[in-house]
């Protein structure tokens, strides 16, 4: 009994963020996410029956932002001279407008940069 394989097209791997592709006939497979695994594994093209290798990659971004109200810190804002507003130097954070500034008068203790 012989078998014989469909001819590969490239030999290059084949990186999706949707879809498994087949390295053999470019099939592509939809992997649902309880099938993730950080396990590399064997499957079976559906298509053209095909065996190849399947490996996932994780990213994860952390993200962090200071905030001086959640230390128990005052903003120390001041004016951003091109937009006229007054910034956290420390946080970033946009002081809310007031009746104080809201014409464009720095509120009480900004100072510009």
């Amino acid at each position: 009994m012989s078998f014989d394989p469909p001819e590969r097209i490239t030999g290059d791997d084949h990186y999706d963020s949707d879809h498994s592709i087949c390295p053999y006939c470019r099939y592509k497979h939809h992997v649902e996410s309880e099938d993730y695994s950080e396990d590399p594994r064997v499957e079976e093209c559906s298509q053209c029956g095909m065996k190849f290798h399947l490996s996932q990659r994780f990213s994860v971004d952390h993200v962090t932002t200071p905030d001086c109200g959640l230390n128990g810190q005052p903003h120390e804002y001041r004016m951003h001279t091109i937009s006229g507003r007054n910034f956290c130097k420390y946080c970033g954070r946009i002081e809310p407008l007031s009746e104080s500034n809201a014409s464009g008068v720095a509120a009480a203790g900004a100072t510009p940069d």
